[in-house]
């Protein structure tokens, strides 16, 4: 085993704290740098920090580093679209129910909501065809050549390549945002 100096190690943790997509407590901390082939445990990271002030608060004012920065401000309505699957506990069937819902980032109002025991790329689809039918056709959206973007997590829902290939069909840009966004409630 090969002793490293502890300036070594400090500046590697810098370096990934100075980065909010990466900045984490000492647990992940000693995670990330024992991929970076470091032999090193939780309580030595934790007193390399702390001595180094790097520790993150444990009282957070905000959801993290992402809200704040990265939320989108669109200059009209119909321009930027929000999508997020929540989870419900329905007591009564002792089972969750997940909640498809469809927002409007500008005048978050919700232009679709889909309740159903699962949600598949299919229910996201058919969701977007009521959107397109009842709000941007309407609006003739595609006339006004308005750029349209959706916004959405990773969930295996919004990655099918089919719904992908959809929303291009339909020159809707679809946009896979940051951990805690979109926040659609």
């Amino acid at each position: 085993m090969e002793l490293r100096p502890d300036t070594e190690i400090i500046e590697h943790i810098r370096n990934i704290q100075s980065d909010d997509d990466l900045r984490c407590g000492y647990k992940r901390m000693t995670g990330q740098l024992q991929l970076l082939s470091y032999e090193i445990n939780r309580k030595k990271v934790y007193r390399l920090m702390r001595t180094e002030e790097l520790l993150l608060s444990r009282l957070k004012k905000e959801r993290g580093p992402y809200v704040a920065q990265r939320c989108a401000q669109p200059d009209g309505p119909l321009q930027l679209f929000e999508m997020d699957i929540k989870m419900i506990w329905a007591e009564e069937h002792k089972r969750y129910v997940y909640v498809l819902t469809i927002l409007d980032t500008f005048t978050r109002m919700a232009l679709h909501w889909h309740a159903a025991y699962s949600v598949r790329w299919r229910d996201v689809k058919r969701a977007w065809e009521q959107v397109i039918e009842n709000h941007l056709q309407p609006a003739d959206a595609l006339a006004k050549k308005l750029h349209i973007e959706i916004r959405s997590d990773n969930g295996p829902q919004f990655l099918a390549q089919k719904l992908r290939e959809f929303f291009a069909e339909n020159h809707l840009a679809q946009v896979f945002t940051h951990p805690y966004t979109p926040q659609v409630i």
